[in-house]
């Protein structure tokens, strides 16, 4: 299995042929007649015409049986509709006709898991990593390069060497293909790694403007920093496909934290009309209905978003990572548990559990998680800043009572650590009293000193949306005054609003 998370890809010199006029002549008039549905099928694809596409593709695929991108397409445009079945006979077909075709594998892996079967599903990835090893020299065309990148990272590869030895290699072949800024920065996604998606994204559109794929990873870069150029991206990938349903699913995450749910409603139901069994879609439709508090919806949209791929970890990660944005961590973290329960090694579910048990208090288990988190994977950004913010708690005054653990920069709990031990005090009383409450564990109070460690601690990155504290139960995080020169806030009232 490990083949590809270390080798080094050669170029290969290819033997130039010489043919006879004739003879090139009539296979060039051949290439020609056989592009135009391959061309028509890609462009119908493009613009979210599905059935159009799939009609296109047959045709393509009698004339140049031989060629895996065709049939790739053909199961992209089946499973885009939610057509399962007919794409696993696609995929059934293509299997037999492309004699060592790493990319129908990848794709083929996607629709055994959607029809139930996940040992045919891991048996495409050890194919793949089995004819990477035996028969490397044939995959050097920057298409198949991408296709073993994305297959190592299926299975655990260290993203680097997924970077450095199969990507790059893939660019120096080929600069133009579309897929290797779409891999490169699906990945740095995948690793809270903003940045480097946004600057992937934003340099490929300047020479593919109208990919909606890349406006929608650009979108899911500035999602977490900027909701105008989100907006923007999304706007310019639904008008080249108005099919493009995970635009529309990230429209409708935005309507969410917004809680215009109606219009949420109204994006999912465009989704499930294109294709009534999407997974995440229905997942969304579970979220609203929990947050509208219609417990029988909600357990139904989940069955359905598991009814093709029944221990999907994605649906269970989607859902708890809502409710956890929605201030619902206890419901959050059993969401993130059932996704584990389905793949242990779900990193995404690993990293959000950890950080929904920091926010309900639970720290020993959740730094714990954390540590492990890094241990397994060393290039994500969230975790690595958590991992840090650790290391920097540790160096923090803390003052504990009865009721209250406080954690402050040493320099600054020398000014005024006993005050604000005393306000909390003073409000525990005060609220406890007025609102006839029983807190029955201590409350954790961290006041930051650095923005940044509030952000991280807060909202799992460094960036801070304006916030002076924020309040979790059990868990109270605040920005000290001196985060806020020259015009710093009241401390006080910010401890006791929360």
């Amino acid at each position: 299995m490990g083949f590809l998370y270390f080798r080094l890809y050669k170029e290969v010199e290819l033997k130039k042929h010489r043919a006879p006029i004739v003879a090139f002549a009539a296979f060039l008039g051949a290439q020609f007649a056989a592009a135009e549905p391959a061309e028509d099928a890609q462009a119908a694809f493009d613009q979210g015409e599905y059935n159009a596409s799939v009609t296109h593709v047959v045709e393509a695929i009698k004339e140049n049986g031989w060629k895996g991108e065709l049939h790739v397409l053909h199961i992209r445009a089946l499973m885009a509709q939610g057509k399962y079945k007919d794409a696993q006979v696609a995929t059934e077909e293509a299997l037999k006709k492309v004699n060592g075709g790493v990319r129908i594998r990848l794709a083929a892996e996607e629709v055994f898991r959607f029809n139930g079967d996940n040992k045919r599903a891991d048996l495409m990835l050890a194919e793949i990593n089995q004819l990477a090893g035996s028969r490397g020299w044939a995959y050097q065309n920057a298409p198949s390069l991408v296709a073993l990148g994305r297959t190592a990272l299926k299975l655990g590869g260290d993203p680097k060497l997924v970077l450095d030895n199969l990507y790059k290699a893939a660019r120096e072949e080929d600069a133009e293909y579309v897929g290797i800024p779409l891999a490169i920065g699906e990945l740095a996604l995948a690793k809270h790694d903003y940045a480097l998606a946004g600057r992937t994204f934003q340099l490929a559109l300047k020479k593919h403007p109208k990919n909606a794929d890349l406006h929608y990873g650009a979108a899911r870069a500035f999602a977490p920093s900027d909701l105008e150029v989100t907006l923007g991206h999304l706007g310019a990938a639904l008008e080249i496909n108005p099919s493009h349903a995970p635009s529309r699913l990230l429209l409708a995450n935005s309507l969410i934290d917004q809680e215009a749910y109606a219009e949420a409603e109204e994006q999912l139901a465009k989704v499930i009309e294109v294709n009534p069994h999407h997974a995440e879609a229905w997942a969304y439709r579970s979220i609203i209905a929990h947050l509208s508090e219609k417990k029988k919806r909600e357990q139904e949209a989940r069955a359905i978003a598991l009814a093709h791929w029944k221990d999907n970890p994605m649906i269970d990660y989607l859902i708890g990572r809502k409710l956890s944005q929605r201030y619902r961590f206890e419901e959050g973290a059993q969401h993130q548990r059932k996704a584990l329960s389905f793949k242990p090694d779900f990193q995404p579910a690993r990293i959000q559990l950890a950080q929904d048990l920091l926010r309900l208090g639970q720290e020993e288990e959740g730094w714990k998680l954390a540590e492990a988190v890094r241990e397994a994977d060393g290039y994500d950004v969230a975790t690595f800043n958590l991992v840090k913010l650790r290391d920097t708690l540790a160096k923090y005054d803390t003052v504990r009572n009865e009721r209250f653990v406080l954690r402050m920069a040493p320099h600054e709990a020398a000014v005024y650590g006993a005050r604000a031990l005393r306000l909390l005090e003073r409000a525990h009383r005060t609220l406890t009293e007025k609102y006839g409450l029983k807190l029955e564990k201590p409350t954790v109070v961290e006041i930051f000193d650095k923005q940044k460690d509030f952000g991280v601690r807060t909202f799992g990155m460094p960036e801070n949306p304006g916030y002076l504290g924020v309040c979790f139960g059990c868990v109270i995080t605040a920005n000290s005054p001196a985060t806020q020169m020259p015009g710093p806030a009241n401390w006080e009232a910010v401890l006791w609003h929360e």
